[in-house]
C-alpha cells in the first residue's frame, strides 16, 4: 500500500500522524494491516475511544522523538522494543507523573497497535507482559478514581419544576430527562432517533453503545414524565427530523440535523438544563446523569442486576464501581454502628 493512501486512511479515521516517520517504521504488510484496522475497526469505536487512541499515540511518538530521535518508532527486534517500552514507562512515571489508570490505558492501546502493525510486540511474551504489569503495580499506588458529581433523582425533580420558555429550554430539559432514565452517555444520547422510541411500551431502543456494538437488542425504560417532554419536543420539531435532539438557529427555531449533535452540544444542553433548574452546572459533567441515576436506584433498594440492565452494563463489577461509596454505608460495620447507636 502506498504511503499516501495509508496517511489518508489514518487521517480520515481521526489520527493525525504528522510527518512520514510513523509510516517509515512499518513494512508494507504493516502499513496494509494498519490501514485496514483504522478503516474497518477503529472507525467503529466510540468517539471517546478514538480520542484516547489519538492522544496516546501522539504521546508515544513525542516520547520516541525525545528518547531516540534518529531511530524508528517501532523496532523489529522484540528485546529492543521491550527496552523501548520500559523506558517509556520510566518517562511516564518520572517525568509526567501520570496516574496508574492513564499508564495502563496507554500501554493497552500501544499493545493493540503493535499487534496490528507487523512489528516486534513484547506484550506477546508473557514474561515481558508480566514485567510491565508488575512495574505498574509496584511503582504506582492504587488511586481512587475521580467520578463526576452525581445528578440524582432529587436534582431532576427540582429541575423539572421549572417550566421551559422556548424550544431550546424544551430540548435541553428533554435531553436531561432522557439521559437520566436511559443512563446513556453523551455520545449515545446524540444518536437517539424518533424511530427508537416506543411510547406504548415506554422504551428507548439503543442500537449501539459502549458496551453493545450491535450484538444484541438493548432497550431502556422511559418515565411518563420523559415521554411527556418528548411529545412536546416532537411537536416543536420539523417532521423531517431523524434525530430527537437537533441544533437551533436561535432559542425557538429547531433545525434538522443531517448528523448527530456533537459531544460538546450535548454537554452544553445538559448543563443548560441544570442551570435553568437552579443548579451549579460547574459541579457536574455529562456523565453525572448516568452516575446519579445508578446511585438513586441503589439508595431505594433496587438490585444490582436491575441497575445493570437499566444502564446496559454487562457485569455487576462495573455497577459496583459506581456504587462503592453508597454500598459502604450499608456494610457490616455501618450496620453494627447503627445498631449500637454509634
Amino acid at each position: 500500500m502506498a504511503r499516501s493512501e495509508l496517511i489518508t486512511g489514518t487521517t480520515e479515521a481521526g489520527l493525525s500522524i504528522g510527518d512520514h516517520k510513523f509510516i517509515d517504521s512499518l513494512s508494507d504488510k504493516g502499513r496494509e494491516s494498519l490501514a485496514f484496522y483504522f478503516q474497518k475497526a477503529f472507525s467503529r469505536k466510540s468517539v471517546n475511544t478514538q480520542r484516547a487512541y489519538k492522544t496516546d499515540l501522539a504521546a508515544y511518538v513525542a516520547f520516541c522523538e525525545e528518547y531516540a530521535p534518529n531511530a524508528p518508532l517501532f523496532l523489529s527486534e522484540q528485546t529492543q522494543m521491550r527496552d523501548r517500552i520500559d523506558a517509556y514507562i520510566d518517562a511516564m512515571i518520572e517525568q509526567h507523573n501520570y496516574k496508574k489508570a492513564t499508564l495502563q490505558r496507554r500501554l493497552n492501546i500501544l499493545r493493540t497497535l503493535l499487534g496490528v502493525m507487523d512489528v516486534a510486540n513484547p506484550f506477546e511474551n508473557k514474561g515481558y507482559a508480566d514485567y510491565f504489569n508488575a512495574r505498574l503495580t509496584m511503582d504506582l499506588p492504587v488511586e481512587q478514581q475521580a467520578q463526576a458529581k452525581p445528578f440524582k433523582e432529587d436534582d431532576l425533580i427540582r429541575v423539572n419544576k421549572r417550566r421551559t420558555i422556548d424550544a431550546l429550554g424544551l430540548r435541553n430539559l428533554t435531553m436531561l430527562n432522557v439521559a437520566f432514565d436511559s443512563l446513556l452517555r453523551a455520545s449515545e444520547l446524540a444518536q437517539v432517533q424518533w424511530t427508537h422510541i416506543d411510547e406504548h411500551l415506554q422504551t428507548l431502543l439503543v442500537p449501539r453503545s459502549k458496551s453493545n456494538r450491535g450484538e444484541r437488542l438493548d432497550y431502556r425504560s422511559l418515565s411518563k414524565t420523559t415521554l411527556s417532554y418528548l411529545r412536546k419536543l416532537k411537536e416543536a420539531t420539523p417532521t423531517s427530523a431523524k434525530y430527537v435532539f437537533n441544533a437551533l438557529v436561535n432559542t425557538d427555531d429547531i433545525l434538522v440535523n443531517v448528523t448527530p449533535l456533537s459531544y460538546q452540544s450535548v454537554y452544553h444542553g445538559l448543563m443548560g438544563a441544570m442551570e435553568w433548574g437552579g443548579l451549579n452546572s460547574a459541579l457536574f459533567s455529562a456523565h453525572s446523569t448516568r452516575v446519579g441515576a445508578a446511585l438513586s436506584m441503589r439508595e431505594k433498594g433496587i438490585s444490582l442486576s436491575a441497575i445493570a440492565e437499566a444502564g446496559g452494563w454487562r457485569s455487576l463489577d462495573m455497577v459496583r464501581r459506581y456504587l462503592q461509596a453508597i454500598d459502604a454505608r450499608h456494610s457490616g460495620s455501618s450496620q453494627l454502628a447503627a445498631m449500637s447507636g454509634r
